[in-house]
């Protein structure tokens, strides 16, 4: 099987390994993938078990000296892309564009949310891509600054992310590998959208990504107005918020947020505007309640790093609290609650209780990290729980009371629920210790 080259506007995406294999330097060069599979790794961005790696051994590399050795080569290489992407595309990674336009919609919006998209990030990456000679000095500007040091320091606070600390040297490396037109380094790119740390999706992908890029520019104050009117009526009446929300790129995170900012990773959407939007709003309004929460200071969660005496209060403090935040951002985000999802709330309920059988009843306080993992990981129980809580807190008492909650904290959010029919799910002695 070879694959062609298909013209995508000016901008040509090589799926043609036959032509790439012929403009190697020498025949026993295509072992170099292997050696570039191994530099990805050390410098953060290889796959650390998440997915197999592309090559497990480099003896399995064909070396294409014969007619038949170049077909088992083509076979080889064509294997090893399909067999990839659709890993990739298992994990929701989307490999492909949707081929979508920005749909603008009608939005009534006060404007007291303010959210301003900052996508200079990406088009200094897409403008780099297309030099002819980019120098790896050229990268590293592009790695330095503000955009991709926030992108980087998130990425290291999180400390379950697989791989050595990430340095911004390792992203300029990757820019740089990426931007390199031999073959040996065409060849890697087009194996998986993951490589080089996911520029290599970017490299392959540049009209598309230009095209997205425009779409969101040009459709700026339609995309911010409706982002303020989803979120504005669940803040306090006089509150005001005004924010950039940055474009980056990085391998295995979609959204991400500082002290400064929140991003996304723009890899991880591509052209999906409505699940863009979604991700803005959620990640806005954990802003906000930051800022809101009682007792904390700035953007980020502090509030949770000062622990109750009592350890088995402060283990269902957090946890409840986890759920009013992650759960109320859903909510604001995606609003109905899906009647489907119902069973992930009982899930949620029942990992509740387990956390307070064991950790407040047992007194085993050094697993409440495994229960919140498995609460909140991979959007967990906790999610669809505290969805549905801040829905029916909504369907009761109205929006004002999600704005309110955000102003007295997770313990209002739980009594308002736990004060309806619905709030019966919970057990009285989990009750009892929360209100």
């Amino acid at each position: 099987m070879i694959f062609v080259v298909v013209e995508k506007g000016g901008n040509s995406v090589t799926n043609d390994f036959s032509g790439l294999i012929k403009q190697l330097d020498t025949l026993e060069s295509i072992k170099k993938l292997f050696r570039i599979q191994q530099k990805q790794a050390e410098l953060g961005g290889g796959f650390y078990g998440v997915i197999p790696d592309p090559i497990e051994n480099p003896e399995q590399i064909p070396i294409p000296d014969t007619p038949d050795k170049f077909l088992d080569l083509l076979s080889y290489l064509s294997q090893i892309r399909d067999e990839q992407r659709k890993i990739v595309a298992g994990t929701g990674f989307p490999v492909d564009f949707l081929g979508r336009n920005y749909v603008p919609k009608d939005v009534k919006s006060s404007g007291r949310i303010k959210i301003i998209l900052d996508l200079h990030a990406v088009r200094e990456v897409l403008e780099y891509f297309a030099k002819e000679n980019p120098t790896l000095e050229e990268a590293r500007e592009i790695a330095g600054g503000e955009i991709f040091t926030e992108m980087i320091k998130h990425r290291n606070s999180l400390g379950y992310v697989p791989g050595p600390e990430f340095t911004t040297e390792f992203l300029a490396n990757f820019l740089f590998f990426a931007a390199n037109k031999e073959s040996i380094y065409e060849i890697w790119k087009q194996l998986n959208p993951w490589n080089f740390f996911d520029f290599a999706d970017i490299a392959c992908n540049r009209d598309d990504y230009e095209r997205v890029l425009n779409e969101l520019e040009e459709n700026k104050d339609n995309i911010e107005a409706r982002i303020s009117a989803r979120i504005e009526k669940y803040v306090p009446e006089d509150f005001e918020f005004q924010e950039r929300f940055v474009f980056s790129v990085g391998w295995a995170i979609r959204g991400w947020a500082t002290g400064k900012y929140g991003g996304i990773n723009i890899e991880h959407i591509k052209d999906n505007y409505d699940f863009l939007l979604d991700i803005i709003i959620h990640e806005t309004f954990h802003r906000i309640q930051a800022i809101l929460y009682p007792g904390n200071k700035g953007k980020e969660f502090r509030m949770l790093e000062k622990p109750l005496k009592d350890k088995g209060k402060d283990a269902l403090y957090k946890a409840i609290t986890y759920v009013f935040l992650e759960g109320s951002a859903t909510y604001v985000q995606k609003g109905d609650f899906p009647v489907e999802d119902i069973s992930d709330v009982q899930a949620g309920v029942e990992l509740f209780k387990d956390l307070y059988n064991t950790i407040f009843q047992q007194k085993k306080y050094n697993e409440l990290e495994k229960f919140l993992n498995r609460g909140l990981r991979s959007n967990g129980p906790f999610y669809a729980l505290g969805h549905y809580m801040s829905y029916i807190i909504d369907k009761k008492y109205g929006n004002k009371a999600i704005a309110d909650c955000l102003k007295k904290g997770s313990q209002e959010f739980f009594k308002l629920f736990a004060d309806t029919e619905e709030g019966r799910i919970f057990p009285e002695e989990i009750k009892e210790v929360l209100l």
